[in-house]
């Protein structure tokens, strides 16, 4: 939800590209720094490849999102891009051999019925984003949804790493996806001849703010995948740690940001957060 809501105070105010290079960089080398001890060896370079375009896969999803919440509507674009945490439940279903329950695909239900709301709620707030934005109107839409697909396969991918855990470590993994994202980001800058960097307040407000809350999010979020991969349910972290931000970020756009929240709205963030409590307590 922070993340969310610091991407929605930059807008098109800050270089994102800068901010996210500057951001994985630090990660990068505290990530990395904390691999060392448990050592490298040949069989982990595949695992760290792949990690690495997942981190690519997860900046392009960052840079269509932060886009589409600056010119379009912020809390419906984040809502669009975070539904894709049915993918990781639907992969892990067909393709790490977890078992579906009543209870899980009851909390996936209500939770895809409480984005469906919030969708329906939004639109006028939808429409009045398209207006605003002339012959573009529906670009912020295109690439909210654009942001889906790709944090449908990052996502899914992570989840999926939970398979390698006693060989790659939650520190070595999530280093690697920051490396992809310095490289990329890097070769981007580099073509583009762009080397010069005045440090702002707002830029400098985002790197840091990015850094410590990528810190966290990436670190639990791993730890969240391992322990769930257990006891073969690693297909519902993700639900439930997007369901819980979708819905906070909703509050956060109509408590804060002022925008119009209808009865609709109300119960899409109710039937959201029962969906969460049927993931957690399946």
């Amino acid at each position: 939800m922070l993340i969310g809501i610091l991407f929605s105070y930059a807008g098109t105010r800050v270089d994102i590209l800068t901010v996210m290079l500057l951001q994985n960089l630090l990660l990068g080398v505290l990530f990395f720094l904390g691999a060392v001890p448990d050592g490298f060896s040949r069989e982990m370079l595949l695992p760290v490849a792949i990690m690495a375009v997942t981190g690519v896969i997860n900046l392009l999803a960052m840079f269509a999102l932060q886009k589409s919440m600056a010119i379009g509507n912020p809390g419906a674009a984040w809502a669009i891009a975070q539904s894709a945490l049915v993918g990781p439940y639907l992969g892990a279903l067909l393709f790490l051999g977890e078992r579906p329950t009543v209870v899980r695909v009851a909390g996936i239900v209500l939770i895809l019925g409480g984005m469906a709301l919030l969708g329906i709620s939004s639109k006028k707030s939808i429409d009045d984003a398209g207006q605003s934005a002339g012959k573009g109107k529906y670009l912020w839409l295109l690439l909210a949804f654009a942001a889906f697909g790709l944090l449908v396969a990052a996502q899914y991918v992570v989840t999926a790493s939970s398979q390698w855990s006693g060989e790659v470590g939650t520190a070595l993994r999530a280093g690697a996806m920051s490396l992809g994202c310095v490289l990329f980001a890097g070769g981007v800058k580099a073509v583009r001849r762009q080397f010069r960097f005045r440090p702002d307040r707002r830029t400098v407000i985002c790197v840091v703010g990015l850094t410590l809350l990528g810190l966290v999010s990436q670190s639990t979020t791993f730890i969240t995948v391992d322990r769930l991969s257990e006891v073969g349910a690693a297909g519902i972290g993700y639900p439930i740690m997007m369901g819980s931000c979708i819905a906070l970020f909703f509050l956060y756009t109509a408590i804060v940001l002022k925008e119009k929240s209808s009865i609709c709205g109300k119960i899409a963030v109710a039937v959201l957060v029962a969906g969460i409590f049927s993931l957690c307590f399946s």
